[in-house]
């Protein structure tokens, strides 16, 4: 079956959001060189180091052999920092501060992110905006204590 005949089997009919699979998983860290020395230990270098000003944080993404899938490590700018007042940055801080470092995120890929955020919204899931329009997030208060992000699998930035 495909995914939009198999969206709404479980449910009696009622649409429901149509996952692709998992893209990423983010991990808030304090120190991001530290954390990089300790998943190459165990994954191999990272792909790639970047971010800053524009996004907020910096990241280091560690690919999961062929599959597309990474974890992606985050570390926030400081909030005195041109760009650590962004979303990204400030809700980092916040894991930080309240529950230390560890998993911020999952993603999950969806083809459409309109039709995902109106299936989530009418089974009555409190959905948080993006900076980009292709994703949205899941409220962690109505997924069980997980912060979800569901993404579009043909966007061109397939992360934060």
């Amino acid at each position: 079956m495909t995914a939009q005949a198999t969206q709404g089997v479980a449910d009696g009919g009622q649409a429901r959001v149509a996952t692709l699979g998992i893209d990423h998983v983010v991990v808030v860290v304090r120190d991001l060189t530290a954390a990089v020395a300790r998943y190459a230990a165990v994954l191999g270098p990272p792909s790639g180091v970047e971010g800053g000003v524009d996004v907020g944080y910096r990241r280091a993404l560690f690919e999961l052999g062929s599959s597309g899938q990474r974890i992606e490590l985050c570390q926030p700018l400081d909030a005195d920092e041109p760009g650590g007042q962004s979303q990204a940055s400030r809700s980092f801080r916040r894991r930080l501060e309240t529950l230390g470092e560890g998993v911020h995120n999952v993603a999950l890929l969806v083809a459409d992110v309109p039709a995902a955020r109106a299936a989530a919204e009418r089974a009555g899931t409190t959905v948080i905006a993006s900076r980009h329009s292709e994703s949205f997030f899941l409220h962690p208060r109505d997924m069980s204590g997980a912060l979800l992000q569901l993404l579009a699998a043909d966007s061109a930035d397939r992360s934060g």
